[in-house]
Formats: structure tokens, C-alpha cells, sequence
């Protein structure tokens, strides 16, 4: 009894010195167990599971998770939200390591080294998804998806699931989608307020076939630029417009040399928190059921957030000079005219049923 006050004394100090923190875990303020019961240091049961998960720290599964996006940015806060469930329902057991800004590498170089195994998991954007697995540009048509939750309502249905099982074929786990808000397109001197706006613009576009089509038929010069280049390119003049979501356009600070804020809200593609598949699957029951759970939750906390964020990121760019129109139905319409003859040959490519299912949300 005696060595249990003592260890009692030093749990004690050891919370006091340290904020009640481990590896970015609150013990104040998280519940521990399944039943949401708190670990309490009075009673010498927990005590004894605490002092076994201290002696066993060593046993910890480290998982490293790289983003090119910064810690700002608000899918980078769900994944936060992922590696705090995940660690407060392991019990310190799976640590998930974030990596921000790309310091791992790019979208490219993660896939390939989640390929090799040298990189557990990586948040993987629609370009690179696409240029993996093709199924991923069913999530890229155009001024298809008209809303939040019709984005989801895809994820979850027949699309959401034969694009995780194509992406398996190709050797990758889904874990999850993470929403990305709705792109839309920003130009150097003016709105875009109808199709004929974009003749003759050249516009840096998601990597995408299809997307690249539907700017051509609007006739606009899809141009591949390195997105880190881009604030120069719009400085200068050589790209007159691109398109990405709002809290994208304010962080980068691209907003200061293309100023005019359209909401198009032409694509919604989500991005992927990606595994090597084999790795998934040599993973034990229960470590997959408490990153599923996980990721499941951030990913819906990623949903709020980032809507939260998008009102928050456009009003930042407004208070520092930007300007603003949204679209209206009959200019939205005008450009989903001019998308249709892409939707048919997106049924030639992956059949009439799934695009149907994208455009009717199910």
C-alpha cells in the first residue's frame, strides 16, 4: 500500500509538470474507455492499468501521415481529430505522426513510398488520386456535384464504394474521404459569370482529364502549372485564372494578384487517407477497427469544419481587398450545358450507371 501512495505522489507531479499531456493527448479532458469512463488515479485498479500502459510505451504502434497542406488549413485539423481518437482509443497504444507543408514530399513521392511501405499513410488530393485510380474522376465532373451533402451522399453509395474497391486492385487502402469544399474560380481582372467569360483564359485547373475537357469546351487554355509557382504565374500574367476552394485561395495568398472570387462551385472532390493495402491488411482487428472508428470520426468532423472554414476564409480575402459574385442558377446552368457532351464520354468510359449515380447523388 505503501508503494501505491508513493506511485500515487509521483502520477501527481508527473500531470502537474507536464500539462496533463502525452504525445498531444489530454488526460484531463479525454474519456479513456468505451463506456466514456475516465481513468481515476484515486482508485488503485486504473492506477494499475495507467502504470501497465506507462511500463509498455515501448509496444507503441507509430504510424507517420504526411500532408502537403499546412497545419492551417482545415483538413489538416481533421486529421488531428484522426490521430487524437485514435490515440485516446488505443490508450496511447497507435500514435499517429502528422508531417504538414510536405516536408515528407509531394503527393507523388507519398504515394510511392506508401507503395514501398516507407510511408504508413498519406492525405492524398484528386489529381494524384486520379492519376492512380482512374474510377477517382467520377468525382470530378464538373458541376455534377451541387452539394455537400450530394458529395456524400455519393461517397457513401455505389460510387464511394467501387472506387475504394478499384483503388485495392491497384494495391491502396481507403481509409477514408475527407471533404474539400467546393472549387471555384478566381481571376486576375474580372468575374466569371458565364462560359463565354472564359475564351481565350488560361487557367490553372485540377489535373484532370475530364475537368481539362469542360474548361476547352468553355474555351478556356487548361495550363498545368506547379502550384508552387502559381502566385508568381498570376503576378505576371502568364496564367490568368485558376480555380481551388476558398480557404486554399486566401492560405496561399493568391487572392492579393487574382482577385475576383467567382463561386462556380464546379467541383467538389474530396481527398483520401490512404494505406498500402497489404500493410492494412497485416494489421491485427483490432488496431483496424480503432482507425476506422477514428478516421470515421474526423472525417465527419472534417465535414463541419471545413464549411465553417470556407465562410471564414472568404470573409478573410473580402477584408483584405477581394472581391466576390456567386453564380446564379440560370449562369450555373448555362455552364452545365456546356459540360454535357464530357458526361457522355464519361459514360463511355465508366458506364452510364455510375456517372448516372454521381449526377443523381446516390
Amino acid at each position: 500500500m505503501k508503494n501505491f501512495s508513493l506511485f500515487i505522489i509521483f502520477l501527481f507531479f508527473l500531470f502537474s509538470v507536464s500539462g496533463c499531456h502525452y504525445g498531444g493527448f489530454n488526460f484531463e479532458d479525454s474519456n479513456l474507455y468505451p463506456e466514456n469512463s475516465p481513468l481515476d488515479v484515486t482508485k488503485e485498479s486504473d492506477v494499475v492499468k495507467l502504470n501497465s500502459h506507462f511500463l509498455n510505451m515501448q509496444d507503441t504502434k507509430v504510424f507517420k501521415l504526411s500532408t502537403i497542406n499546412p497545419q492551417t488549413y482545415p483538413v489538416s485539423q481533421a486529421l488531428e481529430k484522426f490521430s487524437n481518437e485514435t490515440l485516446k482509443r488505443s490508450i496511447g497504444d497507435i500514435e499517429i505522426q502528422l508531417y504538414y507543408d510536405g516536408v515528407i514530399g509531394n503527393e507523388s513521392d507519398c504515394m510511392e513510398g506508401i507503395k514501398l511501405k516507407t510511408l504508413e499513410m498519406s492525405l492524398i488530393g484528386g489529381s494524384e488520386m486520379i492519376s492512380r485510380v482512374p474510377e477517382y474522376e467520377l468525382l470530378a465532373l464538373p458541376f455534377a456535384i451541387k452539394s455537400r451533402e450530394h458529395l456524400w451522399s455519393v461517397l457513401n453509395g455505389k460510387v464511394g464504394k467501387t472506387i475504394m474497391k478499384k483503388a485495392e486492385e491497384h494495391g491502396f487502402k481507403i481509409v477514408c474521404f475527407f471533404d474539400e469544399g467546393a472549387r471555384n474560380i478566381y481571376h486576375r481582372s474580372r468575374f466569371i459569370e458565364t462560359p463565354s467569360d472564359l475564351k481565350g483564359v488560361f487557367i490553372r485547373t485540377l489535373n484532370s482529364n475530364m475537368v481539362n475537357d469542360c474548361f476547352r469546351e468553355m474555351g478556356a487554355i487548361p495550363s498545368p502549372t506547379d502550384p508552387n509557382r502559381l502566385y508568381m504565374f498570376l503576378e505576371q500574367g502568364s496564367i490568368d485564372a485558376a480555380e481551388n476552394n476558398f480557404p486554399y485561395i486566401y492560405l496561399s495568398k493568391q487572392f492579393e494578384v487574382s482577385k475576383f472570387l467567382t463561386e462556380t462551385a464546379h467541383l467538389r472532390t474530396p481527398s483520401a487517407l490512404v494505406m498500402n493495402l497489404d500493410v492494412w491488411n497485416s494489421l491485427d482487428d483490432g488496431t483496424k477497427k480503432i482507425l476506422e472508428d477514428a478516421s470515421n470520426i474526423a472525417s465527419k468532423y472534417g465535414i463541419d469544419e471545413f464549411e465553417k472554414e470556407e465562410e471564414k476564409f472568404l470573409r478573410y480575402a473580402l477584408d483584405e481587398g477581394a472581391f466576390y459574385k456567386a453564380l446564379t442558377d440560370e449562369q450555373r446552368q448555362q455552364f452545365i450545358d456546356k459540360c454535357k457532351p464530357i458526361y457522355n464520354e464519361c459514360m463511355k468510359n465508366f458506364g452510364s450507371d455510375l456517372v448516372n449515380s454521381v449526377l443523381n447523388g446516390k
